[in-house]
């Protein structure tokens, strides 16, 4: 199954991403790879995760405090946030970008 990030996902990975460099040298990168990691899991079984609310699905990374909230569609799970654990997960439909 093919995995598409939104605009709005793509966005808060690159700012993650620079946050953790600036914080620590390569940290971001490690990020980026984790991040790839869940994005795998979430290709090669996109029911793994469970469902949070409608047919929204939450994927929590391992190493970094983030999870991923995912759609699954026919032909593709669309990633449309990347999220710290700390925030409710549906804190995003409040979103004048979401």
């Amino acid at each position: 199954m093919n995995v598409k990030l939104s605009r709005l996902a793509d966005a808060e990975v690159d700012e993650i991403h620079t946050w953790y460099d600036t914080h620590q040298d390569g940290l971001g990168e490690a990020f980026r790879t984790e991040l790839n990691r869940t994005i795998e899991l979430i290709r090669d079984h996109p029911e793994m995760f469970p469902v949070v609310f409608d047919d929204v699905r939450r994927a929590t990374m391992k190493r970094f405090p983030y999870f991923l909230l995912y759609e699954v569609f026919p032909e593709s799970a669309v990633v449309f946030n990347v999220m710290h654990g700390a925030r409710d997960p549906r804190s995003w439909m409040t979103r004048d970008d979401a």
